[in-house]
């Protein structure tokens, strides 16, 4: 069995680095031969209609790069998320839109109307429809909290979508929640571990942004929510963000290109085990 570890060429996070390289070690031990390629070392050129990758049998794929993923697919390599899965979860508009009517509670949520970069939004009387206070805003596109923002009220709305990239976005009622959440681990339909993350000073919990992480035990109701997310959206493995309020439990997003180092160090379980495993029953035919 032959695979690839394919990454982003242009990502140089240590912590994305560190990544690689926990995949890398926990997949090697079910695999007879493992690669880390970069995405610009691997992309064909498209011939006569064709592109080949020759003796992948797996790809994970640690990138967004859905043309790539989608290649890959064709060319017969099973690919850990796939494409669809990727895409599915990179967008957080088309997300939320999948998992609408699935019985997932998701905080009140208002997708603005598609438009192009060309034209952008003449005006913003679209926002008139927001009658709830306070928000988050978020671009469509966007990961480790980079592109959340908090307005209190019509004017401070107002003047975050104005400086956003000319594109679709989110408003999403701001739900109390202590800025805490709960990070579940997912892979092959199940959840594996979950840690709790609290930024004392930001209403964001991502841990690159001061969040502190801590583990925390599963419980049924939150693992169930997770679960069917994953399923919904097709995921081999991901990050699911999951927030409680009262008695009230709400997802917030997934993440198909999830981070495992503070999971792995916080839960003191190696989330790429489980993948491992996960790579290898499928490609035995096991799953």
């Amino acid at each position: 069995m032959n695979g690839i570890i394919c990454y982003n060429s242009y990502n140089k996070m240590q912590s994305y680095l560190d990544n690689i390289n926990m995949y890398y070690k926990a997949i090697l031990n079910v695999c007879d031969s493992l690669k880390t390629v970069s995405s610009a070392q691997i992309m064909p050129i498209i011939e006569n209609g064709s592109a080949a990758f020759d003796n992948i049998d797996f790809a994970l794929f640690l990138d967004k790069d859905i043309c790539l993923a989608k290649l890959l697919e064709n060319s017969g390599v099973r690919v850990f998320n796939s494409s669809l899965s990727i895409a599915s979860c990179d967008n957080k508009a088309y997300t939320h839109s999948i998992l609408t009517n699935s019985g997932i509670n998701m905080p009140k949520t208002y997708i603005t109307p598609f438009t192009f970069n060309t034209f952008g939004y003449p005006n913003l009387d679209f926002l008139d429809i927001i009658d709830f206070f306070p928000v988050v805003v978020k671009q469509a596109y966007g990961s480790l909290g980079q592109q959340v923002y908090l307005a209190k009220n019509k004017s401070e709305l107002l003047n975050i979508a104005k400086n956003l990239p000319k594109e679709q976005f989110l408003v999403q009622e701001y739900i109390e929640c202590g800025n805490s959440d709960t990070r579940v681990f997912m892979c092959g339909g199940k959840a594996k571990c979950a840690m709790k993350r609290h930024n004392s000073n930001d209403f964001r919990s991502n841990a690159e942004l001061g969040g502190v992480c801590t583990k925390v035990s599963l419980d049924e109701k939150t693992a169930l929510m997770a679960e069917n997310a994953s399923k919904l959206l097709g995921l081999d493995f991901c990050g699911i963000d999951i927030i409680n309020s009262g008695e009230n439990q709400y997802l917030l997003e997934v993440n198909s290109n999830v981070m495992i180092n503070s999971l792995a160090k916080v839960t003191g379980i190696n989330p790429a085990d489980y993948i491992a495993e996960h790579i290898l029953k499928t490609i035995k035919g096991q799953v």
